[in-house]
């Protein structure tokens, strides 16, 4: 996928900004990301979530925990299940957080 540049108007300017560009990886992945606010997770209970991509679950980040330590544990338990074009599943260990996620 070519990578989206916008002249600075400066050659020298661009040239360096082209050169700092080829260093970041590809991020296409992250393309259709949606974020899901006030996830509330449950001490030791799997949850399931629909993410609304349409398609396969590729990753999720934490991007807010508005309650809970977030020095505990959570738990992503995908493999445990087929449904991953709808669902994303998680656990918390040892609080009970409530959480935004990006999705993608």
């Amino acid at each position: 996928m070519a990578k989206r540049f916008v002249s600075s108007g400066s050659v020298e300017v661009d040239r360096a900004l082209i050169a700092l560009q080829a260093t970041f990886p590809d991020l296409s992945v992250f393309e259709g990301v949606r974020q899901l606010d006030g996830i509330a997770l449950e001490d030791g209970v799997t949850r399931r979530i629909a993410h609304g991509l349409g398609r396969k679950l590729r990753g999720w980040l934490v991007v807010r925990i508005s309650s809970g330590d977030p020095l505990s544990a959570l738990y992503d338990e995908q493999s445990m299940h087929n449904d991953t074009d709808k669902y994303l599943y998680l656990r918390a260990d040892g609080f009970a957080p409530t959480l935004s996620l990006l999705v993608f």
